[in-house]
């Protein structure tokens, strides 16, 4: 998980990748220098056209779009199994120029969860990671479905990604190369101050008498360059983590925390044999299998 610290205070936690979080760093830049465009509704790509390719034509399979307008949890046809798309970057809210936010994904599911055409669900799973209370708001999602869910995963499920698909009934992954894990908790902390003095911007902080520990995680960390405070908050964060994936993977697990949760990432064929995922095999066997259950 990662706790992304911007300005003078704690941002929310992050359970995310280090190499995706970075790949958005020339995005953060441009908001600092506020070079950044939004995209408006207009510009936003249609709503299905990063689901349906794989497994597309596939007898009882039914892709409910992203923001659940085009094909609604309630249009799906009878015997099918509704497949939701956790692709790219796991937010909390919906995101001006991508994919839908948990809070969205989470009533998709649940709305499917009440159709009687639907049999089951399928989670698929591409993501780095992402908000960590947005990966446990969906975990909790995941584990109020009455009807049987596969995470399923495309590629990669790391961090927060982790987290939700633990809460499935089963977790498939579609080649020996995907990849899982990176079960662990981390902090990135970034000083402004110096770039803003450069700008002509001087920034000054002043706290009341009594609010001592406003910040001072943050301020130790950055002032004086002590992270025990931080390291005590990154620690009770994670021993949640920790504990959702034993809870999600109870009698799966084949090794201990001490083995997949210190943030390594395995491969499908390692991560089966550490109980981290059940089998490796293709969407299209996946949904054939559930149909027929």
């Amino acid at each position: 998980m990662k706790i992304r610290a911007i300005t003078q205070s704690l941002s929310a936690a992050w359970a995310i990748s280090p190499e995706a979080a970075e790949a958005y760093l020339p995005l953060v830049a441009s908001f600092i220098k506020g070079n950044f465009q939004p995209f408006t509704s207009e510009g936003r790509s249609k709503e299905d056209s990063r689901i349906g390719i794989i497994g597309a034509g596939v007898t009882g399979a039914y892709f409910i779009s992203t923001y659940g307008e085009a094909s609604p949890p309630e249009n799906a046809p009878e015997n099918s199994v509704a497949i939701i798309s956790m692709q790219d970057v796991i937010t909390k809210y919906d995101q001006a120029c991508g994919d839908s936010g948990i809070n969205t994904k989470a009533d998709l599911l649940l709305r499917a969860d009440k159709n009687p055409n639907i049999k089951a669900h399928i989670l698929l799973m591409d993501t780095p990671g992402g908000e960590a209370y947005a990966g446990m708001a969906m975990a909790e999602a995941v584990k109020s479905v009455g009807k049987p869910i596969v995470a399923f995963v495309d590629d990669l499920s790391a961090s927060a990604g982790m987290m939700i698909a633990s809460q499935a009934d089963y977790i498939v992954a579609n080649q020996e190369l995907a990849r899982v894990g990176s079960i662990g908790t981390f902090l990135t902390l970034a000083d402004y101050k110096g770039y803003f003095e450069k700008e002509g911007i001087k920034i000054i902080e002043v706290y009341a008498d009594a609010s001592t520990d406003k910040n001072k995680p943050y301020r130790d960390a950055i002032d004086k360059g002590e992270f025990k405070l931080i390291k005590q908050d990154l620690n009770v964060l994670n021993d949640r983590f920790i504990q959702y994936i034993e809870s999600g993977r109870s009698g799966k697990l084949k090794t201990g925390a001490d083995d997949w949760g210190t943030g390594k990432v395995f491969f499908a064929r390692e991560a089966v044999k550490t109980g981290l995922i059940d089998e490796i095999m293709p969407l299209e066997s996946v949904i054939k299998s559930l149909l027929n259950s």
